[in-house]
């Protein structure tokens, strides 16, 4: 059976620095605003939820499928990033999969602006198009109403998704032998514990909520994973230069 190294990658605060729902809903600030704060308030459904709302609100108000494209495009990678990804490109023994709470359109669109979209083998997100009238309409991606009790959200449940596509792969012929799974927040979290085992690596990044998460007393006591820390792209570069093939040497 064939082995090689999966490499698996959050979008908002890991691809990119900010978040893109965010960063679109601002289109129209006060749009933005009222969603954030009856989020804050309790008075809002799941995200997802909001979000269509608010994509519904400012296409109301003039907002163009155009305008939303390129609001995306000027949203900067992390430094370094870029480099990281392309240098994963050229590792033959390295799949990489993207896995975000985001959506189709936001991850496409970005991808594409930064010539990223070959890099990925597999995109795992809410599935999401511009209808007719120009309204982007999104759909939930995990369709297994799942309850997990480590922060998923409603939409989306990366441990189902991940652990299928590995199931999938070895019934394909193809295992992997060691998984390196790079994220920043609590939709990571879930992942992090339920999927990695003791030869994968945890990467959450510096500074955010993900590695509070796994090193408090809750994630510590049931995570079985390595970890390794970043603050940008050019600490996880000069980790993958690191990279072995699976039976290769150390």
């Amino acid at each position: 059976m064939e082995e090689k190294t999966l490499v698996v990658f959050n979008f908002d605060q890991t691809l990119i620095e900010g978040q893109s729902d965010i960063a679109v809903l601002s289109l129209r600030p006060k749009i933005e605003r009222f969603l954030r704060d009856r989020a804050i308030a309790g008075k809002s459904g799941c995200w997802a939820e909001s979000m269509q709302e608010g994509l519904e609100m400012i296409h109301k108000d003039g907002v163009t499928p155009d305008m939303i494209r390129e609001r995306l495009k000027i949203m900067p990678l992390l430094p370094h990033m870029r480099e990281a990804m392309l240098f994963l490109k050229t590792l033959p023994f390295v799949d990489v999969l993207m896995m975000t709470e985001s959506n189709q359109v936001f991850v496409e669109v970005t991808l594409a602006h930064h010539g990223l979209t070959e890099v990925f083998k597999r995109l795992y997100t809410n599935p999401s198009h511009f209808d007719d009238e120009g309204i982007l309409r999104m759909k939930y991606s995990t369709d297994t109403g799942h309850r997990c009790e480590n922060y998923c959200t409603e939409e989306l449940c990366k441990s189902v998704d991940l652990k299928r596509y590995k199931e999938e792969s070895e019934a394909a012929g193809l295992r992997y032998s060691k998984v390196l799974y790079i994220g920043d927040g609590r939709g990571d979290f879930c992942p992090c514990l339920k999927v990695l085992t003791e030869v994968d690596v945890a990467m959450p990044r510096y500074g955010h909520s993900l590695l509070d998460m796994l090193t408090g007393e809750y994630g510590a006591a049931r995570f079985n994973a390595k970890m390794f820390s970043w603050k940008d792209g050019e600490d996880l570069v000069k980790y993958f230069k690191d990279l072995k093939a699976p039976g290769a040497t150390e």
